[in-house]
């Protein structure tokens, strides 16, 4: 991960960031906060996989093969559809 590689050296850098201390003190705190936005956000792709990998396995399909783009475009057609074959 570039990002976060960047990141870590941030902190460990000081010679390069010599010229201006409240720049390493504000990218200090951006870090920080950029480190734990990283962190929520893994977190959320790791369970938005495991909620794909359970409805793959409920409605039996390959989630290799049939992306959650197309489950999502598939689902939204059949509630259209079905909304108007109700009424």
């Amino acid at each position: 991960m570039i990002g976060g590689k960047f990141i870590g050296k941030i902190g460990t850098n000081d010679k390069f960031f010599a010229i201006s201390p409240r720049f390493v003190d504000q990218m200090t705190v951006f870090c920080e906060e950029a480190r734990s936005q990283c962190n929520t956000l893994q977190t959320m792709a790791k369970k938005m996989e495991t909620s794909y990998q359970e409805l793959a396995k409920y409605f039996v399909f390959e989630a290799q093969k049939y992306s959650l783009e197309e489950l999502m475009t598939d689902l939204k057609t059949f509630k259209t559809q079905f909304q108007v074959g109700a009424i």
